[in-house]
């Protein structure tokens, strides 16, 4: 209690008295905030926590609003253009203080997200790249957890959910890997914000995460590389595919070009080496991919003539995969 108090001490039989002035200490020094040409700016506070003859306080998590322009968070001059203070952080002061609202235009902020598709297997990884544009400069007083991305998922439809988020770093940037155990479609939303408390979203971009088990689809019989004879015709064809997709067609793919749909597709008098890849598509959507087939064709000068001889006889080579996984040959079909 403020005041003079008097505290007697007695020890070994002697007394000492001794007179104590308290004087009590201010603790109320305010926190002021000033929306800086904006509204809804937080209420003054004087709730901090004294220590070694400062205040602390915690940045408020009200933002003020703008038209046109987003908040960015708060600094000690009206007229700064980066931001020393976002919402959660600590500030200390030993006197009065003003922080005040700083802004940037809404219209010249963008996030791009790449790739806007991928297709992974279970649990494998797929990695986003993210890049950040307008916003101001990263200067040495920028909190660094300033720029957070939010990670939202929707399955197909439906409401999309908070998953969790990571930091932007100083040059605009950033990256992150995703996987899942299950097969699924993932449209997932990152938003831009300020601070991870923070709920005005300053960009956002979306990305399509298509997530497969390699059981389901595939291509009947696959290996990862084959050799066949100069000029042999090979069909290619599709297991049965699990959990089909209704609308969705299989498209065949020969060095990445789209060749055409139907659960099977034939290569005619192959001359060169070439790659095979089926994809389950649904309104341009791809839905799921098969690995890769590399076949490679035996094109040595012998291997040319002999294709030639077996071309004036009509019995070049014609290869088919069966379902017990044996190649049926044929050397004339027709």
């Amino acid at each position: 209690t403020p005041g003079t108090q008097t505290i007697t001490v007695t020890y070994q039989g002697k007394t000492a008295t001794f007179t104590v002035t308290v004087e009590e200490v201010s603790t109320e020094f305010v926190l002021t905030y000033d929306a800086n040409g904006g509204t809804g700016a937080p209420a003054p506070q004087t709730d901090g926590v004294l220590s070694g003859g400062s205040v602390t306080y915690t940045v408020s998590t009200t933002e003020p609003t703008r038209s046109g322009y987003v908040f960015i968070g708060w600094a000690e001059s009206a007229s700064a253009t980066s931001a020393k203070y976002i919402a959660g952080n600590t500030i200390s002061l030993g006197a009065d203080k003003t922080l005040f609202a700083v802004w940037i235009r809404s219209d010249g902020i963008s996030l791009t997200v790449s790739p806007k598709s991928a297709v992974a297997n279970l649990n494998e990884s797929v990695r986003f790249q993210f890049t950040a544009s307008g916003l101001p400069t990263y200067t040495a007083s920028d909190p660094a957890d300033q720029y957070v991305i939010k990670i939202y998922k929707q399955k197909t439809s439906g409401p999309y959910e908070y998953v969790s988020d990571f930091v932007l770093k100083q040059d605009r940037t950033a990256s992150n890997t995703f996987s899942a155990s299950k097969p699924a479609t993932f449209q997932l939303r990152f938003d831009l914000v300020v601070g991870k408390s923070g709920s005005c979203v300053l960009a956002s971009d979306t990305v399509t995460f298509i997530v497969q088990d390699p059981s389901a689809f595939q291509i009947r019989n696959y290996v990862s590389s084959k050799t066949i004879d100069y000029r042999t015709t090979i069909t290619f064809s599709m297991d049965t595919i699990k959990n089909p997709v209704s609308g969705a067609v299989v498209h065949w793919y020969i060095n990445g070009w789209d060749k055409g749909t139907g659960n099977s597709y034939t290569v005619s008098e192959a001359k060169s080496d070439f790659k095979v890849q089926a994809k389950y598509i649904k309104d341009g959507e791809v839905i799921a991919t098969t690995k890769v087939e590399n076949v490679k064709v035996n094109s040595g000068f012998f291997a040319r003539l002999i294709a030639f001889f077996r071309g004036l006889f009509g019995s070049l080579p014609k290869v088919a995969q069966d379902y017990l996984g044996v190649e049926i040959i044929d050397r004339n079909f027709s």
